[in-house]
Order: structure tokens, then sequence, then C-alpha cells
């Protein structure tokens, strides 16, 4: 792996990581939840191979410049979530390291959980077979059942989808007798499947933290022009309200996108926009489609080395080429 590191030494690293478990979210997705020991066993990999941490924003201005130290490494991480205060902040001071949150501002407004993610993580982990959706909600009839994976997702998609037709005030009971009917316990109220308060967000620039756009709403690629400019729009004015200005970085909601709306980021006055490819990031990336090392739970510490190194984007590339 130390070859692959010389061969890739002039490839920007841009790593990706979301949120932090408070119990086992991870074994509910370990793409989006890492539990904070493993998140910890990385950053010490990266400070005892000596892989130089730097901000966004001068990982970019070197990019241009054609001046990047070797295996420069960046630190990204996604929608804002409470765990990375709690969690991964403490972490990376500990190390000097620099790291930029893309936050998405929806529910930093509103603050309770994302009830999406919240609802599926409640079914994926109950024991139930079957359920009567009237536990949930008076409001909700029939029968489900729980045996298979399909049937969970199924039955979170009715109760998602309801769910976005209560009124605020009555939220919170639903949270409560969706735990309930499923006898799930979740540390919802110390802040698992929330994103971080206003107060946190402008202390963590006070501490020297970078954050950046993720849209408000957590939406782009379903949207026309018109409505993804409104997006970055809103994200920019939500984050201004709270002393967080002059944003001009971005990352595209769960990845996606379409080419078109890389002139929404252009009339936006975007620099960089990250994406969830998997891939170092060579002289012929846009700076408009970055790609991403994305990190995960399940990720061995020999398969994060692979990565970091450059030898696993190396064996990428070769079966590119043979493929084509």
């Amino acid at each position: 792996m130390a070859i692959a590191r010389r061969i890739t030494a002039q490839q920007l690293r841009i790593l990706c990581y979301h949120g932090f478990s408070y119990l086992d979210e991870h074994d509910f997705s370990d793409v989006l939840f890492m539990a904070p020991d493993t998140f910890d066993s990385r950053m010490n990999y990266l400070k005892t191979h000596r892989y130089p941490v730097v901000t966004l924003d001068d990982a970019i201005a070197m990019r241009e410049a054609g001046t990047l130290p070797p295996c420069t490494t960046v630190l990204t991480f996604d929608d804002g979530w409470q765990g990375f205060a709690d969690f991964a902040m403490p972490i990376l001071l500990s190390c000097d390291f620099a790291a930029t949150v893309y936050v998405t501002t929806y529910y930093v407004n509103h603050q309770e959980p994302v009830f999406n993610v919240f609802a599926k993580y409640c079914f994926s982990a109950t024991e139930r077979r079957n359920l009567s959706l009237h536990e949930i909600s008076d409001q909700l009839q029939g029968d489900v059942g729980l045996e298979t994976h399909a049937e969970k997702e199924k039955a979170a998609a009715i109760v998602i989808r309801y769910y976005r037709s209560v009124a605020s005030e009555q939220r919170k009971e639903l949270w409560d007798r969706l735990r309930r009917a499923l006898s799930v316990n979740t540390p919802v109220e110390s802040g698992a499947f929330r994103l971080m308060q206003p107060n946190t967000l402008t202390s963590m620039k006070m501490t020297g933290f970078d954050l950046q756009l993720h849209t408000h709403r957590h939406r782009f690629y379903d949207c026309d022009d018109s409505d993804a400019a409104k997006e970055i729009a809103d994200n920019r004015n939500a984050l201004s309200q709270i002393g967080i200005d002059h944003c001009k970085h971005f990352c595209f909601p769960s990845g996606a996108y379409h080419g078109h709306q890389l002139a929404v980021l252009r009339d936006a006055s975007i620099v960089s926009a990250t994406t969830t490819r998997q891939a170092l990031v060579t002289t012929n990336d846009s700076a408009l489609e970055l790609p991403r090392i994305l990190d995960r739970q399940q990720m061995s510490l020999l398969e994060f080395e692979a990565e970091m190194s450059g030898f696993a984007d190396l064996l990428r590339r070769v079966r590119s080429w043979l493929i084509h």
C-alpha cells in the first residue's frame, strides 16, 4: 500500500461521514451512523500515518494552484446530526483536525427527530411479527406484517406518509406511540435522530469548524431548476440567520443530481460540490462533482487503509479499464 500511496500522492482524499450512534443505530445503517469508537480509531489512523488534514477551503485553493501536499485529506460530515457535536467534535479537537459539516436546515429550525430515519430504525429494530396500525394512531387502520425486511419497509412508508399530514403539536405523541407499539428503546431525547440546534452550530463555527450548504429540505435531484435554486437560497438564509454567512461549498443530498443542475450551482456562486461517488479526487474531476471516500461502520481498518493509501482506487480504475 506504500507504493499506492506514492502513486496517488497528489490526489485529494475527501472522507465522508454522517451521524454517530448513541446505541446501535449503526446496525440499522452502517453508512448513516458510525460507532464513536470506530470513528476514534479512524482519526487515530490518520494522525499516526501522517495524513495532512486541511480545511475544505484550503484544499480547493491548493488544488487549483497545484500545491497540494502529498495525500492531502479533507473531513466532511453530511446533514448536521447532533452526534457530530456529542461524539465526533471532541475527537477532532483532540487530533487538531479541521472538518466541514454540510448542514440541511429544516430540522435545525424544527427541533424534532428526522422522522423518516427514526421510523425506519424503529421498524428495523422491532421483534414484533405483526402490528395493528391503530396502535400508532387512532387515524390509521389495518394490520401489517413485520416478518420480512420488505414488510417492515412497507409499514414504515405508511407511517411516514401519515406523519407528514400530522400537525406539529401532535407529532411527539406519534413518536412516543411508535416506540411503544414496536417495543423499541431509542435515546431520541438525548440527540439520536436529531440535527444540531442553532446555538450548537454557532458554537461550532466559533470553535473553528466549517459549516456549509446541504439544501434546506434535503432535496435536490427531484427539483426543477427553480426549486433547486430555492433549496440553496433557503439553506443559505437559514444559516445566515444564526450567524453563518458566506457559504460557498455544497453537498448533493444523497449524492444525487442531474448534469443540468450544475448550472444552478454556478448561478448560486457555489465553488465546490461533493458527491457520493467513491474515488480519490483527480485533476480531471470538476470542482462541482468531487468524489469522496464514504467511510462506514462495516469497513474494516484494512479496507480503510486501502482507501486512504489509494490502493482501492487504483483497483477500481483497473476494473473500469478491463470492463471498457
